[in-house]
């Protein structure tokens, strides 16, 4: 999340509306691609409804049981590039390599490096059992040497997942752009992310939406385990080709 000072009487606010808006969107590019970056939008609803919204983005980001927006991921195809760089995402690889387990748990390593260069930072992530209607998630990040250390126990039966991620902000929602490069059966399949979408949703234009995968049963159903939604959505891919029906494509209507 991105705060910024409360402005009061004995501390007036510097710069015009027009400005704070400029302002606002400056600060909210320069932490596109950030780990823990989560937009609650001053658009619609009630105070009461952002105070609700950023207990969920907390109760998240800390891996606890709290209130739950309703994140959405689609397949998609045919990205429009040009328009997509006009809003200057931030790209980088990420490459996931799922450990050996032996309480039911996922636990994987992820490499994360820049497309254009630099370091590269390494995560564990752990999804645990159930508490309340919620998995347990702890992550933490990790040196080089505990990185490579943690690689030793890699299970040998899930296959190692690359992918880029393009991520970017349009009309005030925050998005993630996923291709997949590996495993082989997934390789080319592009999911598009959003949080916690509005009421009055407008999918991104320069996206051809194939299939809205949240409402798919076996995408709850595996909901901790990131590896066998992957191989679902490879799956998704080749069994299920576009047909135009309207619940396949959320720009023929807000939900």
């Amino acid at each position: 999340m991105i705060l910024r000072p409360i402005r009061t009487a004995s501390h007036p606010a510097q710069e015009s509306r027009p400005e704070a808006i400029a302002l606002d969107g400056r600060l909210a590019r320069a932490w596109v691609g950030h780990n823990a970056l989560h937009v609650v939008e001053n658009g619609t609803g009630s105070f009461e409804e952002k105070i609700r919204k950023t207990v969920d983005v907390v109760c998240r980001s800390l891996g606890v049981p709290g209130p739950r927006s309703q994140p959405r991921w689609w397949i998609v195809r045919n990205v429009d590039e040009v328009a997509l760089a006009a809003l200057e995402p931030a790209e980088w690889k990420l490459e996931h390599v799922f450990l050996r387990t032996s309480d039911g748990s996922e636990s994987r390593v992820t490499k994360k490096s820049s497309v254009g260069g630099g370091p590269a930072t390494y995560h564990h992530r752990v999804r645990g059992k159930m508490v309340g209607d919620e998995h347990s998630t702890s992550e933490r990040t990790l040196s080089l040497r505990e990185y490579k250390a943690l690689l030793k126990t890699r299970d040998p039966g899930r296959l190692k997942i690359k992918k880029t991620r393009r991520a970017f902000l349009w009309r005030d929602e925050y998005y993630m752009l996923d291709t997949f490069h590996s495993p082989e059966s997934a390789s080319g399949t592009t999911t598009l992310f959003v949080e916690a979408p509005k009421g009055e949703f407008s999918f991104p234009p320069f996206l051809e939406a194939k299939v809205d995968v949240t409402t798919k049963h076996w995408f709850s159903s595996s909901a901790h385990d990131s590896y066998a939604r992957t191989m679902m959505l490879a799956g998704e891919v080749a069994s299920d080709p576009f047909d135009g029906d309207a619940n396949a494509d959320p720009r023929r209507g807000a939900w």
